[in-house]
């Protein structure tokens, strides 16, 4: 082997340990960021692992008041795209309203062969 494949060799080696030795680095460093004795450990009850009724019931009222905040926020939605319509809703029992309403839209949409006039 000459002189210079050794050379090239050598440096390949240390490029590639140096690599890989940056790629594992990286690798404990994202998981010593994203780990949760970094933030104070796990939480962990005094109950010895057991759930308490108080702890059970807490947890029930807040997954109502999230049901509950879920709901609100959808009524919230549906009232914002309603105020955001452009035209009027006719009750359901007035079917001329609905009549007119729909023919309305259908005269407002331009047609595919309209062509410009010279």
């Amino acid at each position: 082997m000459t002189p210079e494949l050794q050379q090239v060799l050598e440096i390949a080696g240390v490029g590639s340990t140096l690599l890989f030795l940056t790629l594992a680095g990286l690798v404990a460093f994202m998981y010593v960021l994203t780990s949760p004795l970094l933030y104070g450990g796990l939480p962990l009850s005094r109950g010895g692992g057991r759930v308490t009724t108080k702890a059970r019931e807490q947890a029930r009222q807040e997954a109502a008041a999230e049901e509950e905040r879920q709901r609100q926020a959808v009524a919230m939605a549906v009232a914002v795209a309603r105020a955001r319509a452009a035209r009027p809703v006719p009750l359901e029992s007035d079917a001329a309203a609905w009549r007119r309403m729909h023919r309305v839209q259908r005269f407002g949409q331009p047609t595919a062969r309209a062509r410009a006039r010279l």
